[in-house]
């Protein structure tokens, strides 16, 4: 049983890995041209990516993934939401979680404020 759940958590971790990647590979340039303008097109992957950290988040409370997961997710996170575009977009987008206060107070936290 304890073989079968480390393998479910490691097919898990690569699937979300493949969709992180899939989101920051289609983010617009200019994400990544440190520029702090949040057009249309930079929150439509905004919001994928905080749907992607409201999942991962969900599954840490949810105790569904290991810690050492948890903390390669949560690091990067943290370092994301450093960057002053996905604050900006988290602002814009945090209403639409309030439904999910713990992971709106996690994200606020990760962004600073």
């Amino acid at each position: 049983m304890k073989m079968v759940r480390e393998q479910n958590q490691i097919q898990m971790f690569a699937e979300y890995t493949k969709r992180y990647q899939d989101i920051i590979m289609s983010m617009p340039k200019s994400v990544y041209e440190e520029s702090d303008e949040v057009n249309n097109d930079v929150l439509r992957y905004m919001q994928l990516y905080f749907n992607l950290c409201s999942e991962e988040h969900d599954l840490w409370t949810k105790d569904s993934i290991s810690p050492d997961v948890w903390d390669k997710w949560l690091a990067g996170i943290k370092m994301t939401m450093t960057r002053p575009v996905y604050q900006k977009a988290w602002f814009l987008e945090r209403e639409n979680y309030s439904t999910n206060t713990a992971f709106v107070e996690f994200m606020d936290f990760c962004a600073g404020s």
